[in-house]
């Protein structure tokens, strides 16, 4: 049964939308995680450190950094995509920035972003907004 024209249309809107999503966020373009995955990590790297020093280092400029903000970021770097919040792209470019300068490759980022997710959503509480970046400061020291 051939679909409706009315269907094929919201259905190509839905793409474009996902494509400058995706081309316009924390997430790569195409050409860039291919050149990512070919990419070796090099040896000696401690990549959730990486990332965690990262939300140290908004956290020191950003009082208002909470708990939230940070788990989108992670979320963005597991799921490579993107966030509407001005802390949490902060965040992400943060992070996104100290692995490009270490040379860690995608599925690197994906696997560590998704470890540190794990414990971020452990550490968390509605009560101390700051308790998973007091945690992460922890670990860090």
């Amino acid at each position: 049964m051939p679909k409706s024209p009315k269907l094929r249309s919201n259905l190509k809107a839905a793409d474009r939308r996902r494509r400058r999503r995706n081309l316009a966020g924390c997430g790569h373009d195409r050409q860039t995680d291919t050149s990512d995955a070919n990419r070796r990590q090099p040896d000696g790297v401690d990549v959730p450190q990486l990332l965690i020093e990262a939300v140290l280092s908004v956290a020191e400029r950003e009082a208002a950094l909470n708990d939230s903000a940070v788990i989108g970021a992670l979320r963005a770097i597991n799921n490579r995509s993107t966030s509407r919040s001005v802390f949490t792209q902060a965040v992400c470019q943060e992070m996104i920035r100290r692995l490009d300068a270490a040379g860690v490759g995608e599925p690197q980022r994906q696997k560590a972003a998704g470890e540190l997710l794990t414990i971020a959503v452990d550490n968390t509480d509605s009560q101390s907004p700051h308790r998973l970046i007091r945690y992460l400061a922890l670990i860090a020291s």
